[in-house]
This record gives structure tokens, sequence and C-alpha cells, in this order.
């Protein structure tokens, strides 16, 4: 069974995180191991929520991982409270991977051309060393303006698109996809990878509001899809058709969004379509 650890925050009260990439890739057949980055009582949706960093646990889960040798298929990280905590993870990626293992970087920081509450531009620098480190990145549109110090543009024409594509490949990853690039009444991600620089896209319908989750599913979805041998295209069309439906089912059925998308009654279609990939 492949092994894959989960660098992210847990919030007790709303469906982000690991809250999200653990059921959705236990679903997908993968043996899932955590490095917590912070607790918080809600994600930040709702206004007043507790918050406890973890940085100095992630220090000792590590160097206790490491003297036993226990090593992952894959590293996806996720919410990184603090510059200290990137340092941590890019220390840390040779000692805690596979021979074959790869890094997903989910840079999350940013989001409708701003930074998170408690980030800078001196955290956005650190980033970029992570990035640098990375077999795959998954930034959107906000994420991809501040990585390399462009202007955040919301519509970006096919030119300027692959002008950031290449600045981001500058940074040392080796795929890239950015989300939240739209088509016409389409939204979905955009993705190429530095050895082939062929740009590709996969859309669904866009769907109106904001969904609390949907780049943790998107980017979990990708890691699971990556680590049972997919192609980068496979892995996007699956993530893309799956938040899609998910989003949809959310808007169609849940009051208050800021609970989460209702992405549990489609685990058992992933669990199926992965098991398809996997042993195709």
């Amino acid at each position: 069974m492949k092994k894959v650890l989960i660098a992210h925050d847990l919030s007790g009260v709303g469906k982000v995180a690991l809250g999200i990439a653990m059921p959705v890739l236990s679903a997908m057949g993968i043996e899932v191991s955590v490095l917590p980055t912070a607790v918080l009582s809600t994600h930040t949706g709702f206004a007043g929520n507790s918050y406890l960093s973890l940085t100095e646990e992630m220090k000792k889960m590590i160097a206790h991982w490491k003297s036993l040798d226990i090593r992952f298929d894959a590293i996806y990280t996720g919410y990184l409270g603090e510059r200290a905590q990137i340092e941590l993870l890019a220390e840390a990626k040779e000692a805690l991977l596979n021979e074959n293992g790869f890094l997903l970087v989910d840079p999350v920081m940013a989001d409708r051309g701003q930074l998170y509450r408690g980030f800078d531009a001196a955290y956005v620098k650190e980033m970029e060393k992570l990035v640098a480190q990375a077999d795959v990145i998954v930034p959107n549109l906000t994420e991809t303006s501040l990585l390399i110090g462009e202007a955040y543009n919301p519509t970006l024409s096919r030119s300027e698109l692959l002008l950031d594509f290449q600045a981001l490949f500058r940074l040392g990853p080796k795929n890239v996809i950015i989300t939240g690039t739209e088509r016409g009444p389409d939204i979905g991600a955009s993705f190429m990878s530095q050895s082939e620089a062929r740009l590709s896209h996969e859309f669904a319908p866009k769907v109106p509001g904001h969904y609390f989750g949907t780049g943790d599913l998107f980017a979990s979805i990708v890691t699971g899809a990556l680590v049972h041998g997919a192609s980068l295209q496979e892995a996007v069309a699956l993530a893309i058709n799956f938040t899609s439906k998910i989003i949809e089912s959310t808007y169609e059925e849940v009051e208050d969004v800021r609970y989460g998308i209702q992405f549990e009654p489609f685990l058992p279609e992933l669990s199926m379509r992965m098991m398809r990939l996997a042993y195709r």
C-alpha cells in the first residue's frame, strides 16, 4: 500500500485541510500519515477561532521518524502557518521520502487577491524555497502572482498564463498546476510539465458562491492519483471532475457552506475510479 504524509492544519469544526485530505486519500487506497501544523477550533471562515501552532511538536515528530527511518511515497504540504514550518519541511524532504517519492506543495497562503491573515512578504519568500524543491505545485491565481512577483490578475490571457508558468518553472518545480483559471462560463485548472512544455487545461461549469476546502480536495485527489501512477493530465481531470460534482452538490443541498463541502457521499465512487486507474 502506498504511503502519503500530509502536512496540514486540523480544524475541530469545518471540513478543510486534514479534515478533507485524510478521508479522501484513505478512500483512494492510500495509507495516510499526518504532520499536523496547527490546531484550530474552526477554520478562519468562522469568526473568533482559536489557534495553536504545532511547530515545536513538528520538530519532535520529524526527528522521531528519522530515527526510525520512516519514509513515504509522497509528501503533500498544505497550510504551513509559520516560516519555520516551511524551513522544517524543506530540510526534512530527503530524509522522509522514498527513493522515487515526490513532494507536492500546495502553497496555501492567499486567495482572491489577498494574503491570508498572519502572512507577509517574508513568508512568500520562504515559500519559494519549498516550491523550488517540489515535484508538483498547486497554487491558485493569487498565490501564483505572489510567487512570481506580479500583480494579481484573475482574467489572464493564454500568453499571460504561459508567462506565469515560465516564471514558476524558474523557481524550480517540475510540474505546475494553477487552479482557478477560467474559460467563458467554466472554471478549472491549467497545468504543464517542465519536461513537455505543453499547456493543458481541465474545466467544469462554474457554480455560484465560495466553498471552503475545495483547494484541499483538489490537491488531495491529485496527490492520490499521482501516487498510484496516473499521469498529470489524468490526475487533474479526476480532481476537476470530482471537485465540480461535490461543489454542485454542496450548492444544491448545504445551507451553511462554512461547515464545508459535501464530499463524503462521493468517496465510494472516487474509490472505484481510483481502483480502475491503479489496476489498469
